[in-house]
């Protein structure tokens, strides 16, 4: 560490930051400023995380990459560059998506940094912290404004304590790389239509337009050719080389190729790779013959007429690229003569026209469901710019509030006297606003850019850092059967009489079918919880059916050390009692006859009885009274 810093902050904090890990998730825009940033004042031990590739349009902005490096991970390229930089560090770099990470891979973290441009990710790593108990410094930019907030469980508002505004932004890298949603792909569309035909100084896609430039002059191309090279070169190449990089995509792109076979014919014939893979909507279109309305075009008005409210199969869109390009085409930006431009504007027809095919297209490349040209109308939105400067203040002030939370957290574990800091939200740490434009409290008073604000303290309702958690060791999950573990666990032990047991998108115990008693599904109980896929450091979500707000997290940990099958450590009971339930079940919306765990089965005659011989027994609660100390009440 530079000896300057160590006048600054004193003996501990310097070592802290000398001798703690970091995680930083992110690699791009704020996470390449970040690093910069971390190895300046002295960070040794980092880990980076970044699933994405160099783009050519990241160098306008991310200075730690060069053109040499487009197409390599920026996790790898921003080890390198910090390795040039001290070579003593101790970097590591990974390419996996960070939604694939266990709680157990944040524990051994120090700290934990947040640099990432998509919701889902970050209200992952979110949850991560939270469990673990780790510090998270969170932040994010759109254009001009930024923030940045540590956050730390039960002390600070989390990242899912607020509801996230639903914008139309969306970041560069996932609109070019890995799009997801129909939103991505009408952003990508919109963007490809600014870069050919309008005046614009956004350059995000200015590499596609330059390399088609170059290409027409190189081949001399005709108007026709242009096309369809655009064509092939947007939906085969591009696409054939994002296949090629092996990103973890749902389903691997489907390239989908043109086949102009002469002028007059303007929409020739295709060609879809993986047709066989294709969702509906994007199967191989049989699309032959001429154009007549293109041949006769001067005498005959009518082009293709497509209803707004349909989603159009991949010979339409096809048939509406070429026919509105041909219309748009003195207006290219290639090899352009004349100061003529279009200006988009979602009421003009062919602009809308042209942006709906090409999404649409993209949508089968990438098997995401379509949208018609009335949906495509109301989602080309907004598409904000990153700008390097704010990505730079944002990583600036995240490392300031690292060294604050560090501050204050060696402060309490050093002190022999009594701390009066007990929270984050009493040290210097807060919650940080970057904004486009000056802002004071009075009128014509000098105002600020940077904005700082004291943290703010949990939601109560926040089903992330404030809904009850707790660990259960099992010996073996090769042992303990699905069955076993519910009617000892979920049941007798945590007092859940209806349970509901679920694995993030997933059902694994449905109470309802288990009353059914239908074979199949008892038959599926006895497996083991490895069977079912649930495997060391899961997390179960467990919900009582009589009250959908009696909800939990189980945390499932391997312990072959364990002398019992299992060992709970943290021990939750609900507030109500297990006699109040044995009178008359109150009505439910369910149409099924419910019956409670507990109650007494109405006496069997034999042929009933010889039925239910091999079903699986009626779980049953545990009623003998329980003293123990330990016991948390949860409301």
């Amino acid at each position: 560490m530079h000896r300057t810093l160590r006048k600054i902050f004193d003996r501990q904090t310097c070592d802290k930051i000398e001798s703690m890990k970091i995680l930083l998730v992110g690699a791009g825009g704020i996470g390449s400023e970040f690093l910069k940033n971390i190895i300046t004042i002295g960070c040794r031990n980092i880990d980076i995380v970044d699933i994405d590739t160099i783009d050519i349009t990241n160098l306008n902005r991310q200075f730690l990459f060069k053109k040499d490096d487009v197409k390599k991970y920026k996790s790898f390229v921003a080890k390198e560059r910090a390795l040039q930089h001290n070579k003593g560090l101790n970097i590591n770099a990974y390419t996996f998506d960070v939604c694939t990470m266990k709680s157990s891979d944040i524990a051994k973290y120090d700290y934990v940094v947040n640099a990432l441009d998509n919701i889902k990710a970050r209200k992952y790593v979110n949850k991560l912290c939270v469990m673990e108990k780790k510090v998270l410094i969170e932040a994010g930019s759109t254009g001009y404004n930024g923030q940045v907030y540590p956050i730390l469980a039960n002390e600070t508002k989390c990242y899912n304590c607020e509801e996230k505004p639903k914008n139309k932004t969306y970041a560069i890298c996932t609109i070019r790389q890995t799009p997801s949603l129909p939103e991505h792909c009408v952003a990508w569309g919109r963007l490809i239509f600014e870069t050919f035909f309008c005046k614009s100084d956004n350059e995000t896609l200015i590499d596609i337009k330059n390399h088609v430039e170059e290409e027409s002059k190189k081949r001399n191309m005709d108007q026709f050719q242009i096309i369809t090279f655009i064509f092939n070169y947007l939906f085969y190449d591009t696409i054939k080389e994002l296949a090629a990089l092996k990103k973890d995509y749902v389903t691997e792109p489907i390239p989908i190729l043109f086949k102009g076979t002469a002028k007059e014919d303007q929409c020739g014939e295709t060609e879809q790779e993986g047709a066989d893979d294709a969702p509906s909507g994007a199967a191989p279109p049989n699309v032959s013959g001429q154009d007549e309305a293109h041949k006769h075009k001067e005498t005959e008005p009518a082009a293709i007429t497509l209803c707004s409210q349909n989603i159009w199969k991949q010979d339409e869109c096809i048939k509406m690229y070429t026919e509105t390009f041909a219309k748009l085409y003195s207006y290219l930006n290639i090899n352009k003569q004349t100061e003529e431009y279009l200006v988009f504007d979602k009421d003009d027809d062919d602009c809308i026209n042209f942006i709906t095919a090409i999404s649409n297209l993209r949508m089968m490349n990438f098997s995401i469901k379509q949208k018609s040209k009335f949906d495509v109308q109301s989602i080309a939105g907004n598409i904000i710019p990153a700008i390097s400067s704010t990505n730079a203040i944002v990583a600036s002030l995240q490392a300031t509030q690292l060294i604050h939370v560090i501050e204050h957290l060696e402060r309490v574990k050093e002190s022999d006297k009594v701390v009066t800091i007990n929270s984050l939200r009493d040290s210097k740490a807060k919650h940080v606003w970057v904004k486009s434009i000056v802002s004071g409290n009075k009128m014509f008073s000098r105002g600020n850019i940077v904005n700082a604000e004291n943290l703010e303290p949990p939601n109560p309702s926040c089903y992330i850092c404030q809904q009850p958690m707790i660990d259960i060791y099992i010996k073996s999950f090769s042992e303990m059967t699905l069955y076993d573990f519910v009617k000892n666990v979920c049941t007798n032990e945590l007092a859940f009489l209806y349970p509901f047991l679920d694995k993030q998108d997933r059902n694994i115990f449905d109470y309802d079918s288990f009353l059914e008693n239908d074979d199949e599904y008892i038959k599926g109980l006895y497996n083991s919880l490895s069977e079912w896929d649930i495997k060391n450091d899961e997390i179960l979500i467990l919900t009582d059916f009589q009250n959908d707000k009696d909800q939990l997290e189980i945390h499932l940990k391997e312990d072959p050390t364990l002398q019992a099958p299992y060992d709970i450590k943290q021990k939750v009971v609900k507030k109500r009692k297990v006699e109040e339930l044995r009178g008359p079940e109150a009505p439910t919306p369910s149409t099924k006859k419910r019956k409670h765990i507990n109650q007494e089965e109405e006496p069997l005659n034999d042929k009933k009885k010889a039925r239910t011989q091999n079903k699986v027994e009626e779980i049953v609660i545990d009623d003998e009274e329980c003293v123990n100390d330990n016991l948390v009440l949860i409301d």
